[in-house]
């Protein structure tokens, strides 16, 4: 009894190891005139919320922001398309939602070794401003977040993005 059981759990690891997922996130792009360091914030938000989310039900074992040799896993890009940088100053003397930045991203996910897309979608966000590097680290973080948790959650809902 003991042997098979040794033997179930044997092959339980090593199916598990067998599926290691791992993801690229390749370099954002913009089709759109875009403030200075919103791709790179958008990118490095992206990738933060992909390492966290991982450790617990998240889809990868492994977020990797260059693609290293013998890479078999999945390509996420992203393609801004809408994009409006806000003004505090409307936000400050007109308030309600006025003045208000908003992004759109198409997300794409790929498999690296077929080069299938597996998972498309369009997220879009809006937040207070993005502001320039004059303004607060929460100013200039809010939309990527906004963005990130919106991605976070619909891999979440997607129903086996590697398959």
């Amino acid at each position: 009894m003991r042997m098979i059981l040794l033997a179930l759990l044997a092959v339980a690891v090593s199916g598990q190891v067998a599926q290691r997922r791992e993801a690229v996130v390749a370099p954002f792009t913009a089709e759109v005139q875009v403030t200075p360091g919103f791709l790179d914030a958008m990118r490095t938000t992206v990738v933060a919320f992909l390492r966290e989310h991982r450790r617990g039900k998240g889809q990868f074992d492994s977020v990797l922001t260059e693609r290293t040799a013998g890479f078999d896993g999945v390509e996420i890009d992203a393609r801004l398309v809408k994009f409006k940088p806000g003004n505090a100053a409307v936000r400050a003397v007109v308030g309600l939602g006025a003045g208000r930045a908003s992004a759109r991203f198409e997300f794409t996910m790929t498999e690296t070794k077929s080069g299938r897309v597996i998972w498309r979608k369009t997220i879009q966000a809006t937040a207070a401003y993005f502001g320039s590097s004059g303004s607060s680290h929460g100013q200039r973080q809010e939309l990527p977040e906004r963005i990130a948790e919106r991605l976070m959650k619909e891999l979440g809902t997607a129903r086996r993005v590697t398959d």
